[in-house]
């Protein structure tokens, strides 16, 4: 069966399963809270996507189109289907979709599940940019994350400085 996305926004049949599972899926301090996540719906170059297959809901895609590329601000599958494939799936999709270089951020590999997530992007083809990345509070009231930054090739890595101002002017709270 094929995978599909749905574009969401609060009317969407998926909001409910989509909200819950991107607010179990990150900590506090790398998600936004849900009204504000609702706020965003309409944003240009922003989509929140329910992942379906065959019907049913299996995850969430958060991405931002800019110019010169694209930003995958989160992924998540739900419990019950993660480590089936469906992460290399949507991410070789996603990827192979795009005409732009794609980056993303991970935590540091501190624990076991933010060692498997590193791993996982590594295997699937990502980049580490050789860049010292944090990523700065959704909210004047939460915290800097130091991540891991990625991107989908090596072409994208001469411009790194470009494209983390952009990712941070238009992504994060601004004062």
């Amino acid at each position: 069966m094929k995978i599909e996305y749905f574009s969401v926004n609060t009317s969407s049949s998926w909001w409910p399963q989509s909200r819950d599972l991107y607010m179990e899926a990150f900590p506090c301090d790398e998600r936004r809270e849900p009204d504000e996540l609702k706020a965003l719906a309409g944003t240009p170059g922003y989509e929140f996507y329910a992942i379906v297959k065959g019907g049913e809901f299996i995850g969430i895609l958060e991405v931002w189109e800019f110019s010169n590329f694209r930003f995958l601000e989160h992924l998540a599958i739900i419990p019950a289907l993660q480590g089936r494939g469906f992460g290399t799936i949507i991410i070789n999709d996603f990827v192979g979709k795009s005409d732009k270089p794609v980056y993303l951020e991970a935590e540091y590999p501190t624990t076991p599940i933010a060692k498997r997530r590193v791993q996982f992007y590594l295997n699937s083809g990502f980049v580490i940019a050789p860049f010292e990345y944090i990523q700065p509070p959704y909210y004047p009231n939460k915290n800097s994350v130091p991540m891991v930054l990625f991107v989908s090739n090596n072409s994208g890595i001469a411009n790194i400085e470009q494209v983390v101002s952009t990712i941070k002017e238009n992504v994060y709270f601004h004062s």
